[in-house]
């Protein structure tokens, strides 16, 4: 058992020791190596003295999975283990490919689709005429951008994605449902239109933004799937609320998409310096366990010089910065007092690197090196034996090293 006992006050009003748990993105090979970290952590007695749990897109599917179940972890870890077998790729196919959803679609396009791809290139095009007169001024810009396409796309596959999960993972299933263990979950995505943050939580979900959603009656597999809505695969989900916002009701369209956009490590709520005046899912704990399940440093060997290597390229390098910047404040965090301590747990960390910071001469000999794992791919295919076995084993190995080395007492 892992002691986290004498542990100092963190910023917040808590004065018991609290354990954040934060999840990365990354599709199924996110899920198999949290399933591998959970695993570790469940074995040295610490998950179920997790008292929140914030999640990014596969993480998102896996932290829900745990959550929003109430039997032993073996049953838990054997549902995981199916879904990854199986994957989600036929079942969103299938659901899109069903004559309803296949008419709602094709209404979409002609309704959404096309006004929408019409609006942005007349505003492109307006917008080069007012430059080359030179009319072009701040107010003329604000009212190009005013005009919007009234419709949002109301069916896509994003939202094929979702019926599985409701069907499949999280039948009638809300965000304020009954968790395991009482705990805490932050689901987090992020609103395309503001470029912020926005978050669906067992205790309110929204952002500063727009206020907190009334009731906070969202159905889980609506905010897994916002969340992993990874944009070159799915679409975003567009959709109207009603929101809170200082006491007044107001109706409100937003534009929800993949939360690593903003933060693809997941601790972002879990920042010192957020006040629950001015943002949503504020949370402080006092000690974090952080799992990464991105690939790392890039191979020099890639040259993406095409344009869709390359954008796709330039995406990643966005995503691996963001959560360079997230790990960062971990060691900021715990360097001014404001956390106690923090593991994080790579799945992409070169491994002479994890063996120095160990300061360890070598690795067990039942440890799966990063060259095995780091080039599965993120989507949501159903996954091999194989493949599930070292993904689990390498997050199994790195968190219980991690833990030992750094929450023993």
């Amino acid at each position: 058992m892992v002691s986290l006992e004498n542990q100092t006050e963190n910023s917040s009003t808590q004065t018991e020791t609290t354990i954040g748990l934060a999840l990365s993105g990354g599709g199924s090979r996110a899920v198999a190596f949290h399933l591998g970290c959970m695993k570790a952590l469940n074995e040295l007695g610490l998950l179920d003295r997790i008292d929140v749990i914030s999640s990014v897109s596969g993480g998102s599917l896996i932290a829900a999975m745990y959550v929003y179940s109430s039997g032993a972890f073996e049953e838990f870890e054997e549902n995981v283990l199916n879904l990854l077998r199986r994957g989600l790729f036929w079942s969103i196919l299938i659901e899109c490919l069903k004559p309803w959803n296949l008419l709602q679609s094709l209404l979409a396009f002609i309704f959404s689709a096309i006004p929408g791809m019409f609006l942005d290139l007349s505003r492109e095009i307006i917008s080069l005429i007012l430059q080359i007169f030179h009319l072009a001024t701040p107010k003329t810009r604000d009212l190009l951008f005013q005009i919007q396409n009234p419709s949002g796309r109301f069916f896509n596959r994003t939202g094929a994605f979702e019926k599985v999960l409701e069907r499949e993972l999280f039948p009638n299933m809300k965000i304020n449902s009954q968790r395991r263990n009482g705990v805490s979950i932050v689901i987090n995505a992020t609103e395309l239109a503001t470029g912020t943050a926005f978050r669906f939580g067992n205790v309110e979900s929204g952002s500063w933004r727009f206020g907190t959603i009334e009731n906070n009656r969202v159905k889980v597999s609506r905010a897994v799937a916002a969340s992993a809505a990874y944009p070159f695969f799915l679409p975003s989900i567009d959709t109207r609320l009603v929101f809170l916002d200082k006491g007044k009701r107001k109706t409100k369209r937003i534009i929800l998409s993949d939360g690593g956009i903003v933060d693809n490590l997941g601790t972002s709520c879990f920042n010192p310096s957020r006040q629950s005046q001015i943002s949503t899912n504020v949370y402080h704990p006092g000690v974090i366990i952080s799992c990464d399940a991105g690939q790392g440093q890039f191979d020099v060997s890639s040259k993406p010089t095409w344009w869709v290597p390359r954008v796709n390229q330039a995406y990643l390098a966005s995503f691996r910065k963001l959560q360079d910047a997230g790990k960062n404040d971990l060691f900021q965090w715990k360097n001014s007092g404001a956390i106690s301590r923090f593991v994080l747990a790579m799945l992409g960390q070169k491994d002479d690197k994890l063996m120095r910071d160990l300061e360890i001469h070598r690795l067990p000999n039942d440890f799966v090196k990063r060259s095995n794992v780091k080039d599965y791919p993120t989507d949501f295919n159903a996954m091999s034996d194989k493949d599930m076995h070292l993904l689990i084993s390498r997050g199994q190995s790195i968190m219980t090293l991690l833990v030992n080395q750094y929450l023993q007492k």
